[in-house]
């Protein structure tokens, strides 16, 4: 054991848990899962949900299962007018991520991309400009409870192909390159912002590699798109930039559209 790493027992991904998400959760309406979309979105902020639900005439769905944590987590659930995607809001944070795609991944969705805001470190990364995410460095505590330690964790590069190509197609802009996920937004260093564009990480996020860990131990195929809100790659924090963000989430649902014909 060390006192400078974590879990605090070494091998933990080798080790069984007490439950798991299909032991949690509780399915309410087993008809009605097996028509569920195989793919889902993860969303954090109520402004997206709006712009969403608005530009592609979301649905409210209520999911066919639930879990115990959902009184935590407190999801809102959409789905598209072709009944191909469902759009998840959940509070922000690695763990919330990793429970609800575990739930997700347990009753047979087999694809989720994240979709949000991040703060931008690399030198050519402008406001507004939207990253499709290639990997993560992991620097939150929930993705090393599932995949041993390493400093990246990655995308899946089938479906990133995939979205670029759809988004080439209708001319939607973009950068891609690896995150840094972390914890702790009020304590990101100069030092650490400098070292890590300098390796080509362009954005910073929260949650991006609780995701991908825990697809890649339950083999499902995840990613994350995100739209620059504010900039950390000069001497002094931008702010976030309202405007520019809403424009960003424009693109995000035209985003949104591409995955949902996938």
């Amino acid at each position: 054991m060390s006192d400078l790493n974590f879990p605090k027992i070494g091998m933990k991904e080798n080790l069984r848990p007490v439950f798991t998400a299909k032991d949690a959760i509780r399915v309410t309406d087993r008809d009605k899962l097996e028509k569920m979309p195989k793919k889902a979105l993860l969303i954090y902020s109520s402004a997206l949900e709006d712009r969403l639900r608005n530009d592609l005439s979301l649905a409210r769905y209520n999911l066919p299962f639930e879990s115990p944590f959902y009184h935590y987590i407190n999801p809102s659930v959409y789905i598209d007018k072709n009944h191909s995607l469902l759009f998840i809001r959940i509070t922000i944070g690695a763990p919330v991520t990793a429970i609800m795609a575990d739930d997700l991944i347990a009753v047979g969705v087999r694809s989720i991309i994240l979709a949000g805001t991040a703060g931008g470190l690399g030198r050519n990364i402008s406001v507004g400009d939207v990253c499709i995410c290639t990997s993560a460095l992991r620097d939150e505590g929930t993705s090393h409870h599932y995949l041993k330690h390493s400093m990246f964790v990655d995308s899946d590069k089938e479906l990133n192909d995939s979205m670029e190509k759809g988004m080439m197609e209708l001319g939607i802009g973009f950068k891609k390159g690896p995150t840094w996920s972390t914890d702790a937004v009020y304590v990101e260093s100069k030092e650490e912002i400098k070292k890590y564009a300098e390796m080509g990480v362009l954005t910073v996020d929260m949650e991006a590699a609780a995701l991908f860990a825990v697809a890649k131990i339950r083999q499902i195929k995840a990613s994350a798109v995100f739209v620059v809100s504010d900039l950390l790659n000069g001497q002094e924090w931008s702010g976030m930039k309202e405007h520019e963000i809403e424009e960003g989430f424009s693109n995000l649902a035209r985003i949104a559209s591409i995955y949902s014909k996938l």
